[in-house]
């Protein structure tokens, strides 16, 4: 009686942990095929930008496009999941460093772009729909054809 029940909880285990297994690896590949892209106006003139142009835009250093017109940085709040993804995969920064470099570089008069924070994605694609200057990174799954593709973040 005492083994049966052992192999029954063994079973149990196994199964639990096959399960776990196979729901982290679907989660892993949804994340890996929804992969984070930056996404600006369609009347912009860009039609694809380098990690390193493209941390430059967000950290200020270039605050305007090639044709003049004034950057809009469109980012979901601190702490969000999308936002940290950015910040790390983008500018290779955390949010304290992002937020200390917005401070200095305020404080100094060294950048004018403009940020602009929203709550969710949508509102961050449709903040770049609205705004010629605006970009900002969405889920590819959430991309239309109401802004334009110019950067795939890895």
């Amino acid at each position: 009686m005492k083994m049966k029940i052992n192999i029954q909880w063994q079973l149990a285990v196994m199964v639990g942990l096959i399960c776990c297994t196979s729901t982290l690896h679907l989660h892993l590949c949804a994340q890996e095929s929804d992969s984070l892209v930056m996404v600006v106006n369609k009347a912009n003139s860009i039609s694809s930008i380098s990690k390193d142009e493209a941390k430059r835009l967000v950290t200020g250093e270039t605050n305007t496009w090639p044709n003049g017109t004034p950057v809009i940085v469109v980012m979901q709040p601190a702490g969000s999941p999308d936002r940290d993804a950015v910040l790390k995969k983008v500018c290779g920064m955390t949010e304290s460093v992002y937020t200390r470099t917005q401070m200095q570089a305020s404080f100094t008069g060294k950048t004018a772009a403009t940020i602009r924070q929203v709550p969710i994605t949508p509102a961050v694609k449709f903040a770049v729909k609205a705004s010629p200057g605006a970009f900002g990174f969405i889920h590819k799954s959430s991309v239309d054809d109401s802004v334009k593709i110019v950067l795939t973040v890895n």
